[in-house]
């Protein structure tokens, strides 16, 4: 990873960072709860509810617009939880800096900053400074926060992301596996008449329809004398043709009506719970697969992101096992 790739990532960490902080003020606590709540230890350092707050807030925000009542506290609580276990994990991981530290850059932090307080309007260290002394927080608990963050990016990356190898034939081979999920669906448009089993516009039983119409029909119909029965018959749209849909997407007694069909077919009766239906197919195009070349480089990244997840899993559940955890929720 470039030494410019490293910081981007870094400075959108503190992005996220500040606007947490940002949002915090707007988030509630459980009835009874202070935010000084300790929620876990991490052997012997507390978590509190503030820590995970300030993880949390700025999702919090979007939760409240998407959710209302107890489906609102319920994705809260989950989400909470969430940083919780992440935040327990970090500590952990510091923790293992200690025993193998490296340098981290005064210098790195200092620019991130002066980069972030463009970002947001060009703010001052003093403006900045005042922001976080409406929060409670200085200018170094800043940098600390920061400096942790880096620690735990380094060390992830050196112990989990690096180790991650995906090969060509990785790639191929879950490419092979599931073809289906890359391929172009099949796609239809078609013209359709509906025969409602109640209530018909014509007044005359849908079956009784069906069969003048399955006379009429049996070897087959171009548009024009299919759009004319559609507008004599058809108690549903009678204006033309049914938009391109995906043939996955349709329902089942259409999906087996049109095995083995091809453009200008006629396929019907198709009889369902509440009509009958005549339908001539306009156009259909096959699905396609999507060629492998055109494909690997996202699917390869996929490989990669879902590998590094889980090592970096394996990796935190390690820590877990030698440290001592304790809840109090």
């Amino acid at each position: 990873m470039t030494v410019k790739n490293s910081l981007l990532i870094l400075l959108i960490i503190f992005s996220c960072a500040m606007a947490d902080l940002s949002a915090a003020d707007a988030v509630s606590v459980p009835g009874g709860a202070s935010i000084n709540s300790v929620l876990a230890s991490v052997n012997g350092e507390p978590v509190t509810l503030l820590d995970v707050v300030l993880e949390t807030a700025a999702f919090e925000r979007e939760l409240a617009v998407m959710y209302t009542g107890e489906r609102l506290n319920r994705e809260i609580e989950k989400l909470r939880r969430t940083a919780l276990e992440d935040i327990i994990t970090r500590r952990l991981i510091c923790k293992e800096y200690e025993e193998d530290p490296f340098q981290v850059p005064d210098q790195m932090i200092e620019n991130m900053i002066d980069e972030h307080a463009k970002m947001f309007g060009g703010l001052t260290r003093k403006e900045l400074e005042l922001q976080l002394k409406q929060r409670n927080m200085s200018l170094a608990d800043l940098r600390k926060k920061m400096r942790e963050r880096i620690i735990v990016n380094v060390i992830l990356i050196r112990n989990c992301d690096k180790q991650v190898v995906v090969t060509p034939k990785d790639v191929y081979s879950e490419y092979q596996k599931n073809i289906e999920r890359w391929t172009h669906p099949a796609k239809v448009e078609f013209q359709m008449i509906q025969l409602n089993k109640e209530n018909p516009r014509s007044g005359i039983a849908a079956a009784a329809t069906a069969e003048k119409l399955s006379s009429v029909l049996s070897s087959g119909a171009g548009e024009e004398l299919f759009s004319k029965l559609m507008d004599e018959y058809s108690d549903g749209p009678r204006n033309g043709f049914i938009t391109s849909i995906e043939v996955p997407k349709l329902r089942p007694e259409f999906q087996v009506a049109l095995k083995d069909k091809k453009s200008g077919d006629v396929i019907g009766p198709v009889d369902t719970a509440e009509a009958i239906f005549f339908v001539r197919i306009f156009r259909l195009q096959l699905s396609t697969p999507i060629p492998f070349e055109k494909i690997a480089p996202e699917l390869e990244e996929q490989l990669r992101r879902d590998a590094i997840r889980k090592k970096r899993e394996e990796y935190g559940k390690r820590l877990r096992a030698k440290a001592l955890i304790q809840y109090y929720i």
